[in-house]
């Protein structure tokens, strides 16, 4: 009768911490940013320092030019470009995403980008601009579609990471301040895939990364003014039923997921296996 009674309270010892570890895996949802909205926060706090450091002064035109092509650049592009304007500078940013942009270059029969004034459709000259004027409104933030400074139609949605390495050329315009930057990393990786008390659910560890490298160079020359770095990490988990949601249907970059070929992903089910067996086993045990 006492071994009975010993089963029966170590059966439920384990079902109460295996209800405990499914409790403490539910992350509040407003602490769960998606991959695409954190990326977005890191990078506006990177540029943030990159601007602090580079310091151009209000009423200053600036050319933003990708100095190497990678898929984060149209991110990283419309921030720095609303960071600029509300410091008060004009900026001449490329089009992404658009007809006359590095990524997707116009057809040989469509009409030339540029107004006439600069280099614009020329060899040093990125392909495709616009310039954003500083205001208080969000508007003049977005550039428009037509690539002359001029209102234009509604721009679309930024591409989901579009394969333009092959296009892309660093220009730089023949007179005035630029920002040429590099986007070294913007993504996000899972680092490992691990369970609560081996028999809870799973969780997914997540690192959030942006560096980005600056500098201000004045044309002709090019004259180097100042250089500068904006990093930011952030590091958390989640658990593996939220993975659909903070990586939503349209995240854009590719994602580095653990590939499940270690020695722990084929030990841990046989592991847990073993648990719920010897579980019912002795469940069944107790019933004789």
């Amino acid at each position: 009768m006492k071994r009975t009674r010993r089963s029966a309270a170590a059966l439920g010892i384990a079902i109460i911490l295996l209800g405990l570890a499914a409790l403490a895996a539910a992350p509040r949802a407003e602490k769960l940013p998606d991959h695409l909205t954190l990326l977005e926060t890191l990078a506006g706090e990177a540029t943030h320092d990159l601007l602090d450091s580079l310091d151009f002064a209000p009423g200053t035109t600036v050319h933003l030019v990708p100095e190497t092509a990678n898929p984060a650049n149209w991110l990283v592009s419309r921030i720095l470009e609303q960071s600029l304007a509300a410091r008060g500078c004009r900026v001449v940013a490329p089009l992404f995403g658009r007809v006359g942009g590095p990524e997707t270059p116009a057809p040989a029969e469509a009409e030339p980008q540029g107004n006439g004034q600069g280099p614009r459709g020329g060899r040093r000259q990125p392909g495709g601009a616009t310039e954003t004027e500083p205001a208080d409104t969000t508007q003049t933030q977005t550039p428009p579609a037509n690539g002359s400074g001029a209102p234009g139609a509604a721009a679309p949605a930024e591409p989901a990471a579009p394969a333009f390495a092959e296009a892309f050329q660093f220009a730089l315009p023949e007179t005035g301040d630029v920002l040429a930057y590099r986007v070294v990393e913007c993504g996000v990786t899972y680092p490992w895939v691990k369970r609560s008390l081996l028999v809870g659910p799973q969780r997914y560890g997540r690192i959030a990364a942006v560096r980005i490298w600056g500098a201000h160079l004045t044309e002709p020359g090019p004259v180097v003014e100042a250089t500068a770095r904006g990093e930011r990490v952030y590091i958390d988990s989640f658990p593996g039923w939220a993975r659909p949601l903070v990586e939503g249907q349209g995240y854009p970059f590719p994602l580095q997921v653990p590939t499940g070929s270690s020695i722990k992903s084929v030990v841990e089910p046989v592991v847990v296996t073993g648990v719920i067996a010897g579980l019912v086993y002795l469940f069944y045990q107790n019933q004789k």
